[in-house]
C-alpha cells in the first residue's frame, strides 16, 4: 500500500541542484575555514565574529555568517536541517520568496541581538549560519501546516506545531544562557514569521479569506415577494 500523500517521511529524498550546490558550498567554506584557522593559524574567528552591539569591525555583522568554528556537530546539524527542510520548502515557494525569508531572518536576528546586547540583557559573540539553518524548519512548517512530518525519522509532528515548538525552544535557550547566539536564533525565527504573515504567502491567504467572507455575506439575499419572506443563499 502506498504511503498517504499527507505524510512526509524523512528518508533520503533527492534534492534540487541549487540546494545541493548550497550544501556543498557551505561545507567547503567551513573546510577552508578549518584549514586556514587550524593549519595556517589565520585568526579568522577573532576577526570575522560579531560582538554586538559593538562595531569595532564594521564588517562583522555580515562576515559572522562565514565562520562556523570547530564545532563539527553544529555544522552537520545545520547541513542536515537545510537538506531535509529546503526540499519541502522548494515545492511550495519560489527561490525569490526563499531569499526574502532568509533576508527577514538575518534582519530579525541582527535587530534582536542589537537590542538585547545594547541593554546588557544578553552578551557574547555571534557567528555562523546555524540560525538561518534552524529557521528552515519553521519555514517548512509554515508552507505545510497540515502535513505530518517525521522529525528525525521517528517523531510525528504537524507542520504548524513544529513552527511554534522551534520558537519555544529558542526562547528557552535565551532564558537559560543569555548569550547572543541564542538571541540571534530567536530573532531569526521572529523575522521569518513576520515576513510570512506581513509580506509573504500568509498575507495573501489572509486577504483571500477576507474576500471569501465578503462574498459569502453578499451572496445572502433576502427576497420579499407576494407576501412571502424567503432567504436565498
Amino acid at each position: 500500500m502506498p504511503r498517504p500523500d499527507r505524510t512526509i517521511d524523512f528518508g533520503l529524498p533527492p534534492v534540487q541542484p541549487w540546494i545541493r550546490n548550497l550544501l556543498v558550498g557551505a561545507f567547503l567554506v567551513w573546510v577552508l575555514e578549518m584549514v586556514l584557522s587550524t593549519w595556517v593559524s589565520v585568526p579568522l574567528f577573532a576577526v570575522l565574529t560579531w560582538f554586538p552591539p559593538g562595531l569595532e569591525a564594521p564588517w562583522t555583522p555580515l562576515t559572522r555568517y562565514f565562520v562556523q568554528g570547530p564545532q563539527v556537530v553544529s555544522v552537520l546539524f545545520g547541513l542536515f536541517a537545510l537538506y531535509f527542510s529546503l526540499g519541502v520548502v522548494d515545492r511550495h515557494l519560489h527561490k525569490r520568496q526563499i531569499g526574502a525569508a532568509a533576508l527577514a531572518a538575518i534582519l530579525g536576528g541582527t535587530t534582536l541581538a542589537l537590542l538585547l546586547g545594547g541593554t546588557g540583557i544578553t552578551y557574547g559573540p555571534a557567528w555562523g549560519w546555524s540560525s538561518l539553518a534552524s529557521c528552515s524548519f519553521a519555514l517548512m512548517g509554515l508552507v505545510a501546516p497540515d502535513v505530518e512530518i517525521r522529525l528525525f525519522f521517528v517523531l510525528p509532528v504537524k507542520g504548524r506545531h513544529l513552527v511554534y515548538y522551534e520558537g519555544a525552544i529558542e526562547l528557552l535557550f535565551i532564558l537559560a544562557t543569555r548569550n547572543t547566539s541564542a538571541t540571534e536564533h530567536f530573532g531569526a525565527w521572529c523575522g521569518v514569521l513576520a515576513w510570512w504573515y506581513l509580506l509573504g504567502p500568509g498575507r495573501k491567504r489572509r486577504q483571500l479569506l477576507k474576500k471569501g467572507k465578503k462574498v459569502e455575506k453578499a451572496s445572502h439575499l433576502r427576497v420579499v415577494q407576494g407576501g412571502q419572506d424567503e432567504n436565498w443563499h
